[in-house]
């Protein structure tokens, strides 16, 4: 149930008031003031909730908020991938040795089995377990050897890659 506005001058000697949202009791500062017909007015509700409120309703703020929780996940993205290689127990190019985490992929071995690339679970900031889950239908490729593959020169032989040794004209 709402009740009235108390106006500031009646309740300058209140120092705390209850949200009428979250319904806790919060410091009187938490609350903004409101100008009614030349009245302020403290509102019903915290600062808190109403900055809540606002991210509910309005989907801007939520793709802003988003966004920012993508860019904090990609700063940590190699420690992740490298993370992801570990678990499944492959850190170095499956074909040609390659060591270096920023150059590695993971290539899946069977694109029936497929359900998302890592890339686009990194992007969409899937979480570890369901990242984890897809990786281990991979095997991890150098870019290079990854590239070779799909351009179809690379035979593949029951998931296991060999390096074809002859000249590719």
């Amino acid at each position: 149930m709402r009740t009235s506005p108390k106006q500031i001058t009646d309740v300058h000697f209140e120092t705390h008031k209850i949200c009428s949202r979250c319904e806790l009791e919060k410091p009187i500062r938490s609350f903004d003031k409101q100008k009614l017909k030349g009245i302020y007015y403290y509102k019903p509700y915290c600062s808190a909730c109403k900055s809540k409120r606002h991210r509910e309703n309005n989907p801007e703020v939520r793709k802003s908020i988003k966004a920012r929780g993508v860019r904090k996940y990609a700063q940590n993205r190699l420690q992740v991938k490298l993370d992801l290689m570990t678990h499944i127990n492959q850190t170095v190019c499956k074909i040609c040795g390659f060591i270096d985490v920023r150059a590695l992929t993971f290539h899946h071995l069977d694109k029936n089995n497929k359900s998302f690339s890592i890339s686009y679970g990194f992007t969409h900031c899937y979480s570890f377990e369901r990242l984890l889950e897809e990786a281990k239908k991979c095997d991890v490729l150098c870019h290079n050897c990854h590239n070779i593959i799909h351009s179809k020169l690379l035979p593949i032989q029951a998931g296991l890659h060999t390096v074809s040794h002859d000249k590719v004209n």
